[in-house]
C-alpha cells in the first residue's frame, strides 16, 4: 500500500510541477539570450513562446502523460541507487554530471522523469548554430556501460536519448568467444537489461563474432536523430512528439519523421529489411533454444512459443555455460530488445546475427 501511494503522490507531483512551470512562464517577464558588444538581446517575447504558449505546454503535457516516461511504472525502480539513472529525474540529474553509473544514495525520493530532466529546471543555453536543442541540458558524447572503452558516436541530440536508452553491462562479462572457457550467469535475468537501442544505432556493444559480413553502419547513425522519427508531428496523443512512440493506437505506423529521407516510404518495412531482420532473430534465437548445457535448455519460450528474451526459464537452477554461448545469447538480446528489427542500423543488426547464427 506505501509503495501504491508513493507511485500516486510521485505522479502527482510531477503533474503540479509541470503545470507550475509552464504557467510561469507564460506570465512571466522573459528575458531572451544576451547580446554581444553592447547589442540588444533577443526579444524573449518571440523566443520563448516559441514554445511557451498555453497551446503548446497543454499540448506536450498530455502527449508527455500517455508516455512510458510518465507512468508510475517507470518511476518504480527509481529510488533504487542501481536504477536510478534512468528511472528518476533525481537519478539522471545527479550521474550525468558524476559520470557514474549509479546514484550515491540508495532509497532515495525518486520523481519521474518529465521537464526538468531533460530541459533542466532552468534552460542551460539556447545554441542554434545547428539547430535548436531546445536547451537540452546534455547533448555530449560519452563513455558506455557496456564498454568503458568505448566512446559514444551519435549524431546532435541523440546523446540525451541514449544516456539511459544504453546496454549496461552484464555480470559476469564473457572474457573470450570460446566453448573451452566458461561462466555461471547470476540468474534467469542475466544480461543487457532492455534499453540497447543506443548501442545498436551507434553500432557499438555487442560481441562481434568473426564473419562473412562487415561490421558497418548505416546512414541513420550519421545523419540522424532520435528526435527526428520519435518526434516528430504528433498524432494527438498517441505517436511523434512528447509520447515518443512510433505506432498508433489502432497499430499503424507513424512514419511522418521517416519520409523526411524515404518519402514512397508505406511501412517501416522499407524494400523488406525489418522482415529479413526480424527472421535472423528467430532463426539465432532457434539455434540457441536447440542448445542444452548441463541439462539446461537456452533461451526461455512463453506458452506461445516465443522467446521472452531470459536466458533460461526463471525456474531454472543457474548453470555454467560456455562463454560463446553467453556472447551469443547477449547478441540475441541486443537484436531482440532494440525493437527495431533493423530500423535503427540495418547493416550492423544484420552483420551480428548473421555471424553470430554461422559462429554457433
Amino acid at each position: 500500500m506505501r509503495r501504491i501511494l508513493y507511485l500516486v503522490l510521485a505522479n502527482a507531483v510531477m503533474l503540479l510541477m509541470v503545470y507550475s512551470f509552464s504557467a510561469s512562464l507564460s506570465s512571466c517577464t522573459k528575458e531572451g539570450p544576451t547580446g554581444a558588444n553592447g547589442q540588444n538581446g533577443t526579444d524573449a517575447n518571440s523566443w520563448c513562446v516559441m514554445c511557451h504558449t498555453t497551446a503548446n505546454m497543454d499540448a506536450v503535457q498530455a502527449e508527455y502523460v500517455t508516455s512510458k516516461h510518465g507512468i508510475a511504472a517507470t518511476v518504480a525502480e527509481g529510488n533504487r541507487n542501481t536504477c536510478a539513472a534512468c528511472h528518476s529525474n533525481e537519478g539522471f540529474n545527479e550521474v550525468w554530471r558524476t559520470g557514474w553509473d549509479t546514484t550515491a544514495v540508495n532509497n532515495a525520493i525518486a520523481t519521474p522523469i518529465g521537464c526538468p530532466t531533460c530541459h533542466g529546471g532552468v534552460h542551460l543555453n539556447f545554441d542554434t548554430t545547428q539547430g535548436f536543442d531546445y536547451a537540452l541540458q546534455f547533448t555530449d558524447p560519452f563513455r558506455e556501460r557496456f564498454d568503458s572503452s568505448t566512446i559514444s558516436n551519435l549524431h546532435g541530440t541523440s546523446y540525451l536519448c541514449a544516456k539511459c536508452h544504453q546496454a549496461r553491462l552484464p555480470s559476469p562479462f564473457p572474457t573470450s568467444l570460446l566453448l573451452t572457457d566458461s561462466l555461471k550467469p547470476s540468474s534467469y535475468r542475466y544480461g543487457t537489461h532492455y534499453g540497447v537501442m543506443a548501442n545498436m544505432l551507434s553500432g557499438q556493444g555487442p560481441f562481434k563474432f568473426p564473419g562473412s559480413l562487415p561490421y558497418d553502419n548505416d546512414q541513420h547513425t550519421s545523419v540522424a536523430q532520435c528526435a527526428d522519427c520519435h518526434m516528430a508531428k504528433a498524432n494527438g496523443t498517441q505517436s511523434g512528439g512528447h509520447t515518443w512512440r512510433m505506432k498508433n493506437d489502432d497499430g499503424s505506423e507513424h512514419l511522418d519523421g521517416c519520409k523526411k529521407c524515404h518519402p514512397s516510404a508505406t511501412s517501416f518495412d522499407i524494400n523488406g529489411k525489418q522482415t529479413e531482420i526480424a527472421a535472423l532473430i528467430k532463426q539465432l534465437g532457434d539455434k540457441l533454444h536447440a542448445i542444452t548445457v548441463n541439462g539446461v535448455t537456452l533461451l526461455e519460450v512463453d506458452n506461445t512459443g516465443a522467446y521472452t528474451g531470459q536466458i533460461w526459464p526463471s525456474t531454472t537452477t543457474a548453470v555454467m555455460i560456455p562463454n560463446k554461448y553467453a556472447a551469443a545469447m547477449l547478441n540475441f538480446q541486443f537484436a531482440m530488445r532494440d525493437k527495431s528489427n533493423g530500423v535503427h542500423n540495418y547493416k550492423f543488426t544484420k552483420a551480428l546475427l548473421q555471424n553470430t547464427i554461422d559462429a554457433i
